[in-house]
């Protein structure tokens, strides 16, 4: 490994790490397992039992839709976000919340499809 790669690892490793800090810290969870609290906390807090996942192009969040083959997923556009600019934390938690807004909306949408064709085949 170069140095320039090795910049841009811990460079992209940082921004993971402040991405994390920026949605954890809102909902009071902050810490070296901050990611797998923030994901079991959404997975509580939504009626899709919605996951997020943290990974190396970001912030993806999804759910699947029990009772139906429905699975959605929506990963979080982080363009214009950048650490340094006053503001871009609450800008990335508006984008955060907005679709996980929207995974809810589609998987409540999937299951009451889903289990209305249910219940009219079973009448």
């Amino acid at each position: 490994m170069n140095e320039i790669d090795l910049y841009r690892m811990q460079e992209n490793e940082a921004f993971g790490a402040w991405l994390i800090e920026a949605i954890g810290e809102p909902m009071g969870i902050t810490g070296p397992d901050a990611a797998q609290r923030i994901d079991r906390a959404v997975y509580k807090g939504t009626q899709c039992g919605a996951w997020v996942r943290f990974d190396e192009k970001g912030i993806m969040v999804g759910s699947i839709v029990e009772g139906s083959d429905a699975e959605f997923a929506e990963r979080i556009n982080l363009k214009g976000i950048d650490p340094q600019t006053e503001g871009a934390a609450e800008e990335l938690n508006r984008r955060f919340w907005a679709a996980l807004d929207y995974i809810e909306d589609a998987a409540e949408e999937a299951w009451n499809e889903a289990n209305n064709e249910w219940e009219g085949e079973n009448k």
